[in-house]
C-alpha cells in the first residue's frame, strides 16, 4: 500500500528497533479506541482499524478498495465537502465535528481529523482519518439541554423557558398590535392527593393533568409548569378579554371529570390567574408577577367569573382581585413576624464522603408561625419573594450566619456556613453594604462564609452583581451554585461562574441510581468539576447506596437525610461535642 523502500530504507527496516518501533505502531493502530481509515491520494481505502468496525459497523474486506463516501450521511451539502478537502489539501489538515452513517443507516456525529500524508516531493500519497463517535456526548448534551428547559416530570417547558418564549411573543404582539393572555394555574389542595396516595401517586397526578392541558390549550400557544401543582399558559392572538375567559372554561372543563389512579377517582379543582397584555403589563415580568396575583384572588374568593365546582377563575383588576386581600394578610404576618422575630435558622451538616467528618453546614430558615407551628421555606418565602419582604428576610440570615461564624470562630470550631441568596436579593444595591456590616459588627474568617446562589441568577451578568460578587471573593467569601441542573445545566458555563462550589441537583442524586441517564449526568459533572478545580458536594441524599455511589465517583460532600436532618443550633452544637460522633456517621458512608 506504500511506495518501495529505498535501499536506505531496507537497511533501517532491518535494524531491531524498527522492527520494535513497527510492532508498536501496529499495536497502537489495532488496539485504539479511535477509529482510524487510511486511503491513497485517491481517497481509496487500503485499511481500517478495529475501532472503525466497532463504530460503523463496516469490516476492512468490505471498505478496501472504495472511498469515505460510503460513509456520507447526507446531512451536509456540497458546499461543506469542498471547504473541507481545499483546507486538506492546502494546509495538510483539517478537524472538525461531522455526521456519518453507520451500516445499519444510523446516522451519528463523530470528531474527524484528517491528515494528508507526503513523501519526500512534497506529493500527497495517503490520506489518514481519526475520529471518534460523538453519540455519547451528544446525547449527554442533549440531555442537560433538556434539564435546562424542560421540567423534568411532565416533560413540559419550565418557566425559564416560557419566560424566554414570552419575551419573543410581546415583541411579535407590540409589533402586529395583538394582546395575549397569561394564565397561572393552581391546582387547590393538591397537598392532600400527596399525603392520602403518597408522592408517586400525585406525580401520576401531575402527568395525567400536564397530559389533558397540552391537549386542550390548541396550537400556538404553550403550556409550561411553575413547579409543584402550578402551571402557566401563554395564549396568543386574543382580540379580546373574552377569548381569554373561554379558554379559562375550557380549563375548567378539564377538571369537571375525575382523575383515575389505580382504583381511585380523584375529583380536583384549580384556581386560574389571567393576565392580558398590554392592559395589565406590557414586560414578561410584569404579566407573571400579575397573572400570579390574579390566581391567589381566584383561589380566595368566590369569584364572579365562574362558580363553579371544578374551580374558579380572576382576570388582574378584577374587582375581587383589586383587594389583593390575601397578600395583604401575608405581608401583614411577615411583618410581624420580623417584628417578633418568629424566625429561625436550622442548620443541616455537609460531610466529607471520604473522612466522614462535618465540614460545613448549611443555614436553612424556618418561621415559628403563632397559630401554624413551624413552616418551612417553601410556606413563605415564594410569596416573600413577591414583595420588597425578601430583602429584610435576607438580611436578618445574613446578620444572623455571620454572628454564628463568629460564635464558632471563639470558640475554636472551623466550619463553611452556607447561606442562599435569593435573586432579588442578589440585586439589591444594599446587599454589600449590608455584608460589610455584618462583617464589621461580628468578626470571622470570610473563608468560612459561604454564599449559595442559582446559576441563572449568577449567568445575570449586571455591573451591580458582578461587582458584589468580585468585592465578596476579595473578601475572602466563597460561593456555590445551588441546585446546579435546574438553571442553564451547560457544564460550559462552569469556566465562566465565579464558583467554588458546585450542589449537584437533588432530583439528578434521587434518580441515579434508577436512570442511567440521571448517572451520567452526575458523573458527568463530578468530572468536570475537579476539572476546573471545584468541589463537589451532593444534596438530597436519603440511601446508603446512593452515599457510596457518589463516593466511589469522587464526589467530595455530601449532604441529606440519610446523614442529618436540618436541626436547631443547640442539636447541631451537641452533635459536633459528643465524642464518637465521627465513628458513627463514618459508617454510614
Amino acid at each position: 500500500m506504500f511506495e518501495s523502500p529505498s535501499h536506505d530504507a531496507l537497511d533501517t527496516m532491518s535494524n531491531p528497533d524498527y522492527e520494535k518501533q513497527l510492532y508498536l505502531g501496529n499495536l497502537v493502530f489495532k488496539h485504539l479506541q479511535e477509529g482510524i481509515i487510511i486511503t491513497d491520494d485517491m481517497t481509496r481505502i487500503l485499511q481500517v482499524n478495529a475501532a472503525f468496525t466497532h463504530i460503523t459497523g463496516y469490516t476492512q474486506e468490505e471498505m478496501i478498495g472504495k472511498t469515505p463516501k460510503i460513509l456520507y450521511s447526507g446531512k451536509h451539502d456540497p458546499s461543506f465537502y469542498k471547504s473541507m478537502w481545499e483546507k486538506i489539501n492546502s494546509e495538510k489538515h483539517w478537524a472538525g465535528e461531522i455526521w456519518n452513517r453507520r451500516k445499519n443507516g444510523e446516522i451519528y456525529p463523530e470528531w474527524l481529523e484528517i491528515n494528508a500524508v507526503q513523501n519526500e516531493k512534497c506529493k500527497i500519497t495517503h490520506y489518514i482519518g481519526v475520529f471518534s463517535d460523538l453519540t455519547h456526548h451528544k446525547n449527554l448534551e442533549e440531555r442537560l439541554w433538556f434539564q435546562t428547559w424542560h421540567d423534568p416530570l411532565t416533560g413540559l417547558p419550565n418557566r425559564r423557558r416560557l419566560e424566554t418564549h414570552l419575551k419573543k411573543a410581546l415583541v411579535e404582539a407590540k409589533h402586529h398590535q395583538h394582546q395575549l393572555a397569561l394564565f397561572f394555574l393552581d391546582v387547590d389542595e393538591f397537598k392532600v392527593v400527596n399525603n392520602s396516595l403518597g408522592q408517586n401517586a400525585g406525580d401520576r397526578v401531575l402527568e395525567k393533568i400536564a397530559e389533558r392541558l397540552s391537549q386542550a390549550i390548541g396550537s400556538g400557544n404553550m403550556l409550561a409548569r411553575e413547579g409543584g401543582d402550578e402551571f402557566i399558559i401563554l395564549q396568543t392572538h386574543v382580540n379580546e378579554a373574552e377569548d381569554a375567559a373561554a379558554m379559562a372554561e375550557k380549563l375548567l372543563d378539564l377538571f369537571d371529570s375525575p382523575y383515575k389512579i389505580e382504583s381511585e377517582e380523584i375529583h380536583l379543582r384549580i384556581s386560574l390567574g389571567i393576565a392580558l397584555f398590554p392592559d395589565n403589563g406590557k414586560t414578561a415580568e410584569d404579566l407573571l408577577r400579575h397573572a400570579d396575583i390574579a390566581m391567589y384572588a381566584a383561589k380566595n374568593t368566590l369569584g364572579m367569573h365562574s362558580r363553579r365546582k371544578a374551580g374558579n377563575y380572576m382576570f388582574y383588576g378584577a374587582p375581587e382581585s383589586t383587594s389583593l386581600t390575601r397578600y395583604l394578610k401575608v405581608r401583614e404576618e411577615l411583618e410581624q413576624a420580623l417584628t417578633a422575630q418568629e424566625f429561625v435558622l436550622y442548620y443541616q451538616p455537609q460531610l466529607d464522603l471520604r473522612t466522614g467528618r462535618i465540614i460545613g453546614v448549611e443555614a436553612l430558615i424556618r418561621w415559628q408561625h403563632p397559630q401554624r407551628g413551624l413552616l418551612p421555606p417553601s410556606e413563605f418565602i415564594p410569596l416573600a419573594e413577591q414583595t420588597s419582604l425578601i430583602l429584610p428576610i435576607g438580611d436578618w440570615v445574613i446578620e444572623q450566619v455571620c454572628r454564628q461564624l463568629s460564635l464558632w470562630k471563639a470558640a475554636g470550631l472551623q466550619l463553611t456556613l452556607a447561606a442562599n441568596l435569593s435573586a432579588r436579593q442578589f440585586k439589591s444595591n444594599s446587599l454589600l453594604a449590608h455584608v460589610e456590616h455584618c462583617m464589621s459588627n461580628h468578626l470571622f474568617d470570610p473563608r468560612y462564609l459561604e454564599f449559595e446562589i442559582t446559576e441563572t441568577t449568577l449567568m445575570d451578568k449586571t455591573s451591580m452583581t458582578t461587582h458584589f460578587v468580585d468585592a465578596c471573593r476579595e473578601k475572602g467569601i466563597r460561593f456555590s451554585i445551588d441546585d446546579f441542573g435546574t438553571g442553564y445545566s451547560s457544564l460550559a458555563y462552569l469556566e465562566a461562574l465565579p464558583v467554588n462550589t458546585i450542589k449537584i441537583d437533588q432530583r439528578f442524586v434521587a434518580g441515579m441510581l434508577k436512570n442511567r441517564k440521571d448517572l451520567a449526568i452526575v458523573k458527568a459533572i463530578i468530572e468536570m468539576g475537579h476539572a476546573m478545580n471545584l468541589t463537589l458536594i451532593a444534596e438530597g441524599i436519603e440511601t446508603s447506596e446512593q452515599s457510596l455511589a457518589l463516593k466511589e465517583m469522587g464526589c467530595d460532600l455530601a449532604q441529606g437525610f440519610w446523614f442529618y436532618r436540618p436541626m436547631p443550633i443547640n442539636k447541631l452544637e451537641q452533635i459536633l461535642r459528643i465524642d464518637g460522633s465521627f465513628n458513627e456517621i463514618h459508617n454510614r458512608i
